[in-house]
């Protein structure tokens, strides 16, 4: 199984666009989408955005972010809820757009947006990732992660190099 994880699309073509190009490239078997899909952008297109995951060809976890709408699900086709809950390679995945300040066990991931920056880091034993953004980005460049057996990989969208990566 391979998770392509994206966030703070804020319905950017351009954003999507990488997406598309990232899901061509990767062929991930799911699609995780931490919020902040459709608004706030500067090259806003929510026209090409929704056709784009609707058409992307691959299924789609996303969760509700701050510059979401309720009925935005509705125009996506998939529901957006505040948060989310996975099991893969032996950890409990957290996924929600804010950075969570609840308590979890270790050997949890707590896998966030928001803030438009790229971390992935472990801290008494849960790893926390955050792929930043892939449209609007406040650190050095658009962010995605992979998430596959064994290993997290925190990526460059740019040019797709190895930022860092954590064995699970």
């Amino acid at each position: 199984m391979l998770y392509l994880v994206v966030s703070d699309l804020h319905g950017s073509k351009r954003g999507m666009e990488r997406i598309q190009g990232l899901v061509k490239k990767h062929q991930p078997d799911c699609l995780l989408l931490l919020g902040d899909i459709l608004h706030g952008g500067y090259d806003v297109d929510e026209e090409y955005c929704v056709r784009g995951l609707k058409e992307i060809g691959i299924p789609v976890l996303a969760v509700e972010g701050n510059c979401d709408f309720r009925w935005d699900a509705n125009q996506l086709g998939f529901p957006l809820p505040e948060l989310r809950r996975l099991s893969f390679s032996g950890h409990e995945f957290h996924l929600s757009h804010h950075p969570s300040y609840l308590s979890f066990p270790p050997g949890s991931v707590l896998v966030n947006g928001h803030t438009h920056r790229k971390e992935l880091y472990s801290f008494q034993g849960i790893i926390h990732l955050n792929p930043g953004s892939i449209a609007l980005p406040r650190d050095d460049g658009p962010g995605y992660a992979l998430i596959k057996e064994g290993v997290i990989e925190l990526r460059n969208a740019y040019d797709d190099a190895l930022i860092t990566s954590l064995d699970l």
